[in-house]
């Protein structure tokens, strides 16, 4: 009788075991999809890169602007026909000249603000007149610094970045969001960086940080490079939450041993998977939020190779308003030129020409629902 018991003891744990495993290796089940619509082309003139370190998009004019560090203009094309409409000369002399442009954010055609790499703060008209000039951050106060690759949010009177410590930051100012009030000429910071960043030795070094700006819910969320969670801050109510938006196909950062110095080891940069970008779709009500993956140590000298099996460089995590994964799109890359209209989202892509200097050629992408078989 004991004999029959054990045996079905055995069956039931072998049974257990098995199903966690079947389930374990089911596929996860998304229900939403990028799906590749098709291409758009923005002729560009002789001056002009097919790519440039800043640029922005103003979803309210469907204006796309384009800083030309080559001959120091802002260019601004019209995204519906792809026609260049005004050239913007920006001036480096004077009171109030920009030398160079950090990142750009437009209230209207007139109304253009310029975040130079000195921390001003310059608005300019639509002929690149300079109207005014405020200060966000004071690198003289113990402020933090502006991230590699800012983007900025300016509406109801305030300015909204992210920022990042540097080395003469006060410790009581370690928080990744800035907000500066134009009224009063004042600056606020916010939200604590997550503890993945107090833990890596790294974090200072190389951290980067990215948001997305939710209106209707006055939500900013934030992409940190270096975190699988992103952080959300409830500007009503001054809450913090944090939630799990990885990909099954990267793994989080290793870290470095004490001293090390990051700058000194391109192949740590390489090997290692990294978050970016994320960007908000109101007319979808999805986030998107960038995943750059590693290469392979024992191949990165001699012939890169993605870490992941399938072989990708690039993931593009879709989540939900409420913060619930949705989708993802493998190999979708949004380090370059992106945004978000009513038509979709258009990431620049150019591998279907790749040596043709005189178009920035985007590919327009629709979201769809995926319709799962019923099991």
């Amino acid at each position: 009788m004991k004999r029959n018991k054990c045996k079905v003891t055995l069956l039931l744990v072998i049974l257990f075991v098995l199903s966690n495993s079947c389930e374990s290796d089911k596929e996860v089940k998304y229900s939403l999809e990028l799906v590749y619509q098709e291409r758009y082309n923005v002729p560009l003139d002789s001056l002009s890169k097919r790519s440039h370190p800043v640029s922005y998009f103003s979803d309210n004019a469907n204006e796309f602007y384009v800083y030309n560090e080559l001959i120091h203009h802002i260019y601004v094309y019209n995204i519906i026909d792809g026609v260049l409409i005004r050239r913007i000369p920006l001036s480096k002399e004077g009171p109030n000249q920009i030398r160079t442009v950090k990142t750009i954010s437009a209230i209207d055609s007139d109304s253009i603000y310029l975040f130079s790499n000195d921390n001003r703060l310059v608005l300019i008209n639509k002929e690149g007149v300079s109207l005014n000039v405020s200060y966000p951050l004071k690198g003289d106060d113990g402020d933090p610094s502006l991230v590699n690759e800012p983007s900025l949010e300016i509406y109801n009177d305030t300015l909204i970045t992210v920022v990042r410590p540097s080395n003469t930051t006060d410790k009581a100012k370690y928080k990744s969001v800035l907000i500066y009030t134009f009224s009063d000429s004042t600056s606020n910071f916010y939200v604590p960086f997550p503890d993945s960043y107090e833990d890596g030795r790294w974090g200072m070094k190389i951290a980067d940080s990215y948001f997305a700006m939710n209106h209707a819910k006055n939500e900013i969320v934030l992409s940190h490079s270096y975190s699988p969670e992103i952080q959300v801050f409830e500007l009503n109510s001054g809450v913090e939450k944090s939630f799990d938006a990885s990909s099954n196909l990267m793994e989080k950062p290793e870290q470095l041993d004490k001293g090390a110095n990051p700058y000194n080891s391109g192949i740590y940069m390489m090997t290692n998977s990294w978050y970016g970008k994320i960007l908000y779709d109101k007319y979808r009500k999805v986030y998107y939020r960038l995943g750059i993956i590693g290469y392979d140590s024992e191949t990165v000298l001699t012939n890169p190779r993605s870490k992941n099996k399938d072989g990708y460089d690039f993931v593009t995590i879709i989540l939900n308003e409420d913060f619930e994964k949705v989708g993802e799109k493998k190999g979708l890359n949004l380090l370059g030129y992106t945004f978000v209209n009513e038509d979709g989202l258009y990431v620049a892509n150019y591998s279907a020409e790749m040596n043709n200097e005189d178009l920035m050629i985007f590919a327009r992408y629709d979201l769809n629902s995926i319709e799962h078989e019923r099991e």
